[in-house]
């Protein structure tokens, strides 16, 4: 079985016969993936798109598969622009015998790229980053087409090269640029920044437990309360003070096998809110009605609860209080 290509093999090294020209390499593709994975049998074998650095007959970006894109891009630009030096530029058929100068690598170094096939220069994050369709067709000059009207390209401000980049901070030109910046950098990717945040929240999460973990175990160590429950006239922690309320009751077995009963409280605030509160929890011999109701009177009445403010009685397991 053959080795897997990754993104450092899109293109092969350079040759050390001719080190400028660069031959198309194979690109692995998968160009149909939706056999489900518990079929591996039926899964259609890995086919190889080929992609050229040579801009004058390299394919189009939007003509690979959607999802092996971006991966495309990534190896274009670690190899940068193809801008060969060492190699004969044609002189055109005008009267003035013009050609392409590679001194004009290094004043647009860092998108300029020159066709040997084509004998034209195209713009590399504009061929990385162009949309289709381009409804005006001067716009694929540096992107398709290919530029080679070597008399302009010294006409001042008018040269070609320099239209091309654009005054506007907004230009096509500089928004394909920011976008292989953006490619370039991982670590802003979205993926990236959603796993960061993640891992944040977490982390807070953790710390968030861990601290309600201590409380909870110095109060049960100092056999504090969780929550007080001073209903006193003079107390600034009532919360029923006279109100009506409904108590929701719940016994359970503890690990000594003792039966805890716990008692919640069911009330409307001053705001008009219902709210639900744990009050108590209190050891019962057994979970008789009789014990149950003795038990809950008196934990209500150490709080100054009044019996008759009861408007509402839950209890899990209910046949044991029901009765004559």
């Amino acid at each position: 079985m053959s080795k897997r290509k990754t993104i450092d093999a899109f293109f092969k090294k350079k040759d050390a016969s001719n080190s400028e020209i660069r031959t198309p390499v194979a690109v692995e593709t998968n160009l149909n993936t939706s056999i489900p994975d518990e079929h591996p049998s039926k899964c259609p074998k890995l086919q190889f798109e080929e992609i050229d650095h040579d801009p004058g007959s390299r394919k189009q970006i939007c003509e690979f598969p959607i999802n092996q894109q971006d991966k495309i891009r990534r190896a274009y630009l670690k190899e940068g622009p193809y801008q060969p030096e060492n190699i004969d530029y044609p002189y055109n058929n005008d009267t003035h015998h013009r050609r392409f100068q590679p001194s004009w690598f290094g004043s647009h170094k860092d998108w300029l790229e020159y066709s040997p096939s084509m004998d034209t220069i195209y713009c590399l994050p504009c061929y990385l980053f162009s949309k289709k369709p381009i409804r005006r067709p001067e716009s694929n000059v540096f992107i398709s087409r290919g530029f080679n009207n070597w008399k302009k390209v010294k006409d001042g401000m008018n040269c070609p090269l320099i239209r091309h980049e654009g005054k506007e901070p907004n230009s096509p030109h500089k928004i394909a640029m920011k976008c292989c910046e953006n490619l370039k950098n991982h670590s802003r990717h979205i993926d990236k920044l959603i796993e960061k945040q993640t891992s944040k929240e977490l982390e807070n999460n953790r710390l968030r437990l861990k601290t309600s973990v201590e409380c909870a175990r110095w109060l049960a160590f100092q056999a504090c309360d969780f929550r007080g429950h001073d209903e006193s006239l003079d107390s600034k922690n009532r919360e029923i003070r006279d109100a009506k309320f409904c108590i929701l009751v719940d016994e359970a077995r503890d690990e000594s096998k003792r039966e805890q009963m716990a008692i919640i409280l069911r009330f409307v605030d001053k705001e008009g809110f219902i709210k639900e509160r744990f009050f108590h929890v209190v050891h019962v011999r057994d979970t008789t009605a009789l014990t149950s109701k003795n038990e809950i009177c008196a934990v209500l009445s150490h709080y100054n609860l009044h019996i008759e403010n009861i408007r509402g009685q839950g209890y899990d397991g209910a046949s044991n209080m029901r009765g004559e």
